[in-house]
């Protein structure tokens, strides 16, 4: 395909460009939502930007054409791709490692036809992950807002019937801090204060963002930094918080959620797969995805996993551009060598 332009459904967001560009523009994924969430109390309404949205690879598959239709016209208006270029365009999609390949070929040769675009391929987004790293085995954990997928890759083929997903998304983090904010109201002389943080949902995000970090070692319950957390009209000390929150990607039971966590799911995949290759699946474990970003993620996971799989090197990668990097194995693949 020569320039084509690639689009990444992420759970989280959707990424976009043609290869020429280093970076992928970023957007919020915005069809009208088909129902409001369900389950958990604390996971309804936890992010501003996703009330009265739907994304299309929310729950880890893809959606049928019809559905993703208005989604990709978004992005040809945004890109103002007219209808005669249209009929030009070749398009590339990244999708989850779940979706079973016939399926995939279904839904691009139906999307096409509602496009009206010249060509559409899909690529799976872990192997490109690995590609853009010049690797062709590991194993990729692939972190996302409401959904991760753990999936072993050989040789560069996908081992299907040995990718384990489970729904502990940085969603879950936001849910527990809304969680620990709201207990500290109940318990704390700044009442008010604490009570204000948990219903504010930028405040939330923006401390998930900027102060929550992961435990390299568990054991360790110390709180290095007494952070504030500091606005107008707020000035409170966010205790262990920060710190708390986090530990429901390995343990989701923290905020009520019955999945398995993070360490427990890469465990399950490289158990499941031929031992004769157990060894270079656990070389390679890289982390991707915007859930990945948090400070001591990495550390954690090396700690855990070299418990838990004592009998196997462990090595583990953290990617600093975790949330476009499969954007950019795409791009790369597409780029003349010398630009690569």
């Amino acid at each position: 395909m020569q320039n084509p332009l690639i689009v990444d459904l992420g759970t989280g967001f959707l990424k976009y460009g043609y290869p020429k560009q280093s970076t992928p523009k970023i957007m919020p994924s915005s069809l009208p939502s088909h129902g409001a969430h369900k389950g958990d109390s604390y996971l309804v309404n936890l992010d501003a930007t996703r009330i009265g949205k739907f994304y299309p690879m929310e729950n880890g598959n893809l959606p049928d054409s019809e559905v993703l239709k208005p989604l990709i016209l978004d992005v040809f208006d945004r890109m103002a791709i007219g209808g005669f270029q249209r009929v030009a365009t070749e398009l590339q999609l990244l999708v989850f490692s779940t979706v079973d390949q016939n399926r995939i070929y279904d839904v691009c040769d139906e999307l096409r036809e509602l496009l009206g675009c010249r060509k559409l391929l899909a690529a799976y987004q872990q192997v490109l992950t690995l590609l853009f790293l010049g690797k062709h085995t590991g194993t990729v954990v692939d972190i996302g807002h409401t959904v991760s997928m753990i999936t072993p890759i050989y040789q560069g083929f996908l081992l299907r019937e040995h990718v384990v997903d489970t729904v502990t998304g940085s969603l879950y983090v936001t849910a527990a801090l809304r969680r620990l904010f709201e207990e500290k109201a109940q318990t704390s002389s700044s009442y008010s204060d604490y009570a204000k943080i948990a219903t504010d949902t930028k405040a939330i995000e923006y401390i998930k963002q900027n102060y929550c970090q992961v435990r390299p070692n568990p054991k360790d319950k110390k709180v290095p930094r007494e952070w504030q957390y500091r606005r107008k009209d707020l000035n409170v000390s966010l205790g262990d918080v920060p710190w708390k929150a986090p530990e429901v990607l390995f343990d989701p039971t923290l905020i009520g959620i019955g999945d398995v966590g993070l360490i427990d799911a890469v465990v399950d995949s490289i158990e499941q797969t031929d031992m004769t290759i157990r060894r270079e699946l656990s070389n390679d474990i890289v982390l991707t995805g915007g859930g990945s970003l948090f400070l001591g993620l990495r550390e954690r996971f090396e700690y855990e996993l070299k418990r838990r799989l004592p009998h196997l090197p462990v090595n583990v990668y953290a990617l600093e551009d975790a949330l476009t990097n499969a954007w950019s194995g795409a791009a790369a693949l597409h780029r003349p060598p010398e630009n690569r």
